[in-house]
């Protein structure tokens, strides 16, 4: 079922090509440290979120303060 899938994005030659990348030492690199890497960017994407997040959080209280202020 998954195979229309990459037959619709990939080209035989594109899958062949990749193959062959992950077979050689650089893909087996990759292929080996990708799951800590996603691990950590998990965990940066997380703390960037909740940063983001306190910081939308703190505007929203501002501009509340400022709307009573006028009232």
């Amino acid at each position: 079922m998954i195979i229309p899938l990459y037959d619709k994005y990939y080209s035989l030659e594109d899958l062949r090509a990749v193959n062959a990348f992950y077979t050689s030492p650089a893909g087996q690199r990759v292929l080996s440290t990708l799951p800590q890497i996603m691990k950590e960017s998990m965990a940066i994407g997380q703390q960037w979120g909740a940063k983001i997040s306190k910081q939308a959080v703190e505007e929203v209280k501002a501009e509340m303060e400022g709307k009573k202020a006028k009232e």
